[in-house]
């Protein structure tokens, strides 16, 4: 606490707030806790879970911000703007900044310890936003537990002020926000949430009574911290304590796994369906699941989520809860509900903790006529560039094509490495009121109001192509193709890139450079035609992180690093992360984009129109600082920021810079 005081007043060579997250794992927070809880002046310490629940503010530009100067986390939005923050000793510029920025409500403001500082840090990074509604809770039985007359609380909010503000303020936590709690011997209106050596912090909707308080001090032999709990959020977490066993849901030892799943009622299998559906579908989302895979067996039907670019196994599901579900999902992807044994396509949404989710269901038959269901979950949100976390060469790139005002970006890359993100993100960063953006896409993956969006229908004869056609007749200034299939399509699209308009796209190909190659040869388009239309392709894939807090790194070993391109890194490392309740025992912590950028300058064209060979152009395209995938892989892993496994994954991308 003294180094921390005195951290801002001196020029050290060390950001102490960012040492405190990293190494909080040899930090308990019990010893946080005691240092903290009490001080006069101080605000109180917020014991916060690593699941705890995020405004869509603490993603925003102003969120990120006081994230990055101040090491604060927005926890609440509405009612009033709640702030969580690392030292105490920068409480005035936290309550100067949340002045500046954050106007018009009240600002309550608490402590977190470093640890708890890492878990919401990392919540954001993975942008796992969704904050509970708080008129879910019973406003009238909560202001009588309180003691509180509820005639003069005429709205929830009015009391949540009345807790934070009045002559007894104390914390609040939003329901949901809470997973692990303890019962109290003797006491059913409270749980014990943390506590330390001297410091007890307990949940009840009954934070005014004195009487309460007393008994558990006497039970607890702690100065107690009582913490505002709404009554629907603890007779939720009083039910998990009484019945921990028969409790279905994310399994808290094994936090990528959920032990079961709603049990089939017979007698009303829409009801079923529809209550198994949101189950698997909302521990997805909980558990940052891109995709579910249900595929049926011989006597169950398996369960598995992809997070963070693998999949992790779930409770199967019985042959009946399987039939159930998949009526419900055809219903909700407005496919054929009563036919059986053809291949289906549809889309939907699903709104979770308040945020709405976009879903795309396939339906295919497999060996004994068996339905294997797959479903891609999409944020609604449309990215933006920032979003994309990308670094500032990319970043530069990426704005220096947007400023031609014409030609074609191509994205490539295999299925999952963010292709479609990048798209979008583009769009949105072109898009203004006084341009016209157009679309064809197959399917719509993502709702952009700023756009005419046409999705391919084959068996409505809705093709690329005819889409295409229809749309250049439409006098778009930016125009969006999902994917170059066919010779028609391409062809449509570098001719509207070479008239003046801006074209994005994706195709399938090794590299950067391999886009041209890609489109000559599978299209039949002349290479220096797509020199003159193409202005920027992109490779790209997206690789796991690994878990900063739990990550521990060693000097590299020769025959380690052998496989990789040299790179001048002075001293590599290898990293490992064996896995920490932050990263749920992953040892990751989300992923990021790596891209291989080839811009199409006066240079390059030079190039296509004096017919030099693809590995000439890569050699002149890393020689002016783009780097190949397959030396960014080197770099990664010996700077520890990525595991062997996925440094080899981007290797095999595109073998070293100029072969192939």
């Amino acid at each position: 606490m003294d180094a921390l005081k005195a951290w801002h007043t001196e020029d050290g060579g060390i950001d102490l707030e960012d040492a405190l997250v990293r190494h909080s794992r040899v930090l308990p927070w019990e010893r946080w806790a005691e240092a903290c809880a009490g001080q006069p002046g101080w605000p109180a310490l917020y014991p916060a879970d690593p699941a705890h629940p995020l405004p869509e503010a603490a993603f925003s530009s102003v969120g990120k911000r006081l994230q990055r100067e101040l090491h604060g986390i927005l926890l609440w939005e509405e009612p009033v703007w709640c702030i969580g923050f690392l030292n105490p000793f920068r409480f005035e510029e936290v309550e100067t900044f949340a002045a500046s920025w954050l106007p018009g409500r009240r600002r309550a403001f608490f402590l977190l310890a470093p640890g708890d500082y890492g878990a919401l840090a990392l919540r954001i990074e993975q942008e796992a936003a969704g904050f509970p509604d708080w008129r879910a809770e019973e406003h009238e039985e909560w202001a009588r537990r309180l003691g509180l007359d509820p005639a003069l609380y005429p709205s929830l909010a009015d009391l949540l002020e009345e807790m934070l503000f009045g002559r007894d303020p104390h914390p609040v936590v939003p329901f949901g926000a809470v997973s692990q709690v303890s019962p109290i011997s003797g006491n059913e209106k409270a749980l014990l949430w943390r506590r330390s050596q001297t410091h007890a912090w307990v949940l009840t909707p009954e934070v005014f009574s004195s009487t309460l308080v007393d008994g558990l001090i006497e039970t607890l032999r702690a100065k107690i911290h009582p913490v505002a709990c709404g009554p629907k959020h603890f007779a939720q977490l009083q039910a998990r304590v009484d019945k921990p066993k028969e409790t279905p849901g994310i399994a808290s030892g094994d936090p990528l796994h959920v032990r079961s799943w709603p049990a089939t009622d017979l007698l009303n299998l829409n009801r079923s369906g529809i209550v198994l559906f949101d189950a698997i579908v909302s521990c997805a989302l909980d558990m940052g699941a891109s995709d579910i895979s249900l595929e049926p067996k011989e006597n169950h039907v398996r369960v598995r989520f992809r997070i963070d670019g693998d999949y992790y196994e779930q409770a199967p599901l019985t042959r009946s809860q399987y039939a159930a579900l998949l009526d419900r999902t055809k219903l909700y992807g407005n496919m054929a509900a009563d036919t059986k044994g053809i291949f289906q396509d549809g889309s939907g949404t699903h709104l979770h903790h308040g945020v709405r989710y976009d879903q795309r269901y396939s339906i295919v038959i497999a060996k004994g006529m068996e339905e294997v269901t797959a479903i891609r979950l999409l944020s609604s949100r449309i990215p933006s560039l920032s979003d994309l976390r990308l670094s500032p060469l990319e970043f530069q790139t990426l704005l220096w094509f947007l400023k031609q005002g014409e030609g074609m970006f191509v994205s490539t890359g295999p299925t999952g490495s963010g292709k479609t993100t990048t798209l979008y993100a583009m769009l949105r960063a072109v898009s203004s009121a006084r341009r016209k953006v157009m679309s064809v896409e197959d399917p719509v993956e993502k709702h952009f109001p700023e756009a005419v969006q046409i999705e391919v229908r084959e068996k409505a004869g809705i093709t690329f192509a005819s889409a295409l056609r229809g749309i250049v007749r439409q006098d778009p200034d930016v125009l969006m193709v999902g994917e170059i299939r066919d010779r028609e399509s391409a062809q449509i699209a570098i001719d509207a890139a070479l008239t003046g308009h801006q074209v994005f796209t994706s195709t399938h190909a090794n590299d950067a450079v391999g886009v041209v190659e890609r489109i000559v040869q599978s299209f039949g388009i002349d290479r220096l035609v797509i020199g003159y239309a193409l202005r920027l392709s992109v490779a790209q894939r997206l690789v796991s992180k690994l878990c900063p807090f739990c990550k521990t790194t060693r000097p590299a070993e020769p025959e380690e690093i052998a496989p990789f391109p040299n790179v001048a890194i002075a001293e590599p490392v290898v990293a490992e992360a064996p896995g920490c309740q932050v990263c749920r025992g992953t040892g990751m912590a989300g992923r990021m984009p790596v891209m291989e950028l080839l811009p199409v300058d006066g240079e390059i064209l030079s190039m296509f129109e004096a017919g030099a060979t693809p590995n000439a152009i890569r050699r002149h395209n890393e020689g002016r600082g783009f780097k190949p995938l397959s030396v960014q892989a080197a770099e990664l892993f010996m700077t520890g920021t990525i595991s062997k496994e996925e440094a080899m994954l981007l290797l095999s991308s595109r073998s070293f810079s100029g072969s192939g």
